[in-house]
């Protein structure tokens, strides 16, 4: 498999994590069946295009950390999204028995998808694993909220 094709299965599994819910690097890269790739799946989103839908923020660290220092624009945004999601982000952390996304079978969905593409045997019909264009701005959150109003917390 290329590069080419393992970023665009990463795209596709990053895509199907549901709102709401959180995968990690490493699920992301192990359900992508190259489980010590985490660090690939985080630079592969590192360079997404620009004014990509891809919702990158459902990524975390195994830890459930996210992975942008505290109080920086991206850890902010993050946060933001996340809590617009209904996702509750404690200091820089995810509960992952509570939030965590099990995506197996999209796993194996997204590799068919993208192995079948490229031998040309792909159904018609079938998603592209392209990253979309331009994300919604979250209504909630604004000003450290969640969408039950209470703070954010981790925010300075």
């Amino acid at each position: 498999m290329t590069s080419t094709n393992l970023r665009e299965i990463i795209w596709q599994l990053v895509g199907s994590v549901l709102a709401g819910k959180v995968a990690s690097y490493g699920q992301i890269a192990k359900l992508a069946g190259y489980p010590s790739h985490a660090r690939y799946v985080g630079t592969t989103l590192k360079h997404l295009p620009d004014g990509s839908t891809l919702p990158w923020f459902r990524i975390v660290n195994s830890k459930g950390e996210l992975a942008f220092p505290p109080g920086s624009p991206p850890f902010t945004r993050q946060c933001e999204l996340l809590a617009a999601e209904g996702v509750t982000v404690l200091g820089k952390r995810v509960d992952l028995r509570r939030y965590r996304w099990d995506g197996t079978e999209v796993a194996v969905q997204a590799k068919n998808d993208i192995v079948g593409k490229t031998n040309g045997n792909a159904s018609e019909g079938k998603p592209c694993a392209r990253p979309a264009l331009r994300h919604a701005q979250p209504t909630s959150c604004q000003g450290g909220t969640t969408p039950a109003g209470g703070p954010v917390s981790g925010l300075r």
